[in-house]
Formats: C-alpha cells, sequence, structure tokens
C-alpha cells in the first residue's frame, strides 16, 4: 500500500522522501510559538 501511495504522489509531482530518514530539527518553545503566525500567513 505505501508503494502505491508513494507511486502516486510521484506521480502527482511531489517529490517522496525516504520514510527511513529522520528530521533532525528539534523545535523550541520559540518555534512553536511562531506557529500561529505562520499559520495565519498561509491562510490569509
Amino acid at each position: 500500500m505505501r508503494k502505491q501511495v508513494k507511486e502516486r504522489l510521484k506521480n502527482a509531482g511531489f517529490d517522496v522522501i525516504d520514510e527511513s530518514v529522520k528530521s533532525l530539527w528539534n523545535p523550541e518553545a520559540e518555534d512553536i510559538a511562531l506557529i500561529p503566525e505562520l499559520v495565519k500567513g498561509l491562510i490569509d
């Protein structure tokens, strides 16, 4: 199933990463506090 989803996403033009890749970003409180402003910018 995962392989099919990945293939469909690729065919739709999305870049699909290998799921074994782990993000090394550990957000701090300041980063999390910026989320509402970020979301507002995306919706407006």
